[in-house]
């Protein structure tokens, strides 16, 4: 996760740190972007943004609390 984070330019800094907690909160509270669901179990879709490029990241929620994230990268990355 570390080195996909900073291909992006996403680095080890309170900032990022800050970032992808907001990040991660706006997935949480948007309800378009659940992919499936299993009782109180949601799998989420997100694109985020960094300065240098994009990652996909797949989340597991159960309820608010989230389990798993599994970062994919585009095509041709």
């Amino acid at each position: 996760m570390f080195l996909e984070l900073r291909r992006i330019g996403i680095h080890d800094t309170r900032t990022s740190r800050l970032y992808l907690t907001e990040h991660l909160r706006q997935v949480l509270g948007d309800p378009q972007n659940i992919v499936s669901q299993d009782g109180p179990w949601l799998n989420r879709e997100s694109l985020l943004a960094g300065p240098g490029g994009f990652l996909k990241l797949e989340s597991t929620w159960y309820h608010n609390q989230l389990i798993t994230i599994v970062l994919k990268r585009g095509k041709g990355s």
